[in-house]
């Protein structure tokens, strides 16, 4: 079990910590609160104290600094312009295929269908497969795993 402070960060728990959190989660009539361990590992309990307030402005600024972070900025641009591209890509490629060689437009939405089950593909390749792999190799490395494993061979 564990447990996350006021700025997101988790806490183990020991056995004795868990035991007494436990015991202290009581009502006013001293009967035990129907607490899940759920709730309890990411520290839900019940109501925000008026002192908790004050933190929210500081998570805020914080989240702005990650948005701000040239690696997230750098991500995000880069998955715009891959975007746009694709879509550039698509309009140009019916044009093409429309007025330079005669496809009819029925044709030319068709010519797209083949990215569905190549994205599939990919998508499990690099999920479930790459897990495959990283596992294997960390298996075969005496169990330990290193950042390499995930890169593609």
């Amino acid at each position: 079990m564990s447990r996350v402070n006021e700025f997101g960060d988790v806490v183990p728990l020991t056995q004795e910590e868990l035991k007494e959190q436990m015991d202290q989660t009581v009502t006013a009539n001293n009967e035990p609160l129907d607490v899940s361990p759920f709730r309890i590992a990411f520290g839900f309990r019940g109501k925000i104290e008026a002192h908790e307030w004050k933190v929210v402005p500081a998570i805020y600024f914080q989240m702005a600094k990650a948005l701000l972070n040239p690696a997230i900025v750098w991500a995000l641009g880069l998955a715009s312009l891959a975007l746009s591209i694709i879509i550039m890509q698509s309009l140009t490629w019916g044009n093409i295929l429309v007025n330079a060689y005669g496809w009819g437009p029925q044709s030319v939405g068709l010519n797209s269908l083949g990215s569905i089950p190549a994205g599939i593909v990919a998508f499990v390749c690099c999920g479930w497969g790459g897990d495959k792999l990283s596992m294997w190799l960390a298996r075969r490395n005496n169990g330990v795993h290193i950042p390499e494993h995930r890169v593609s061979v």
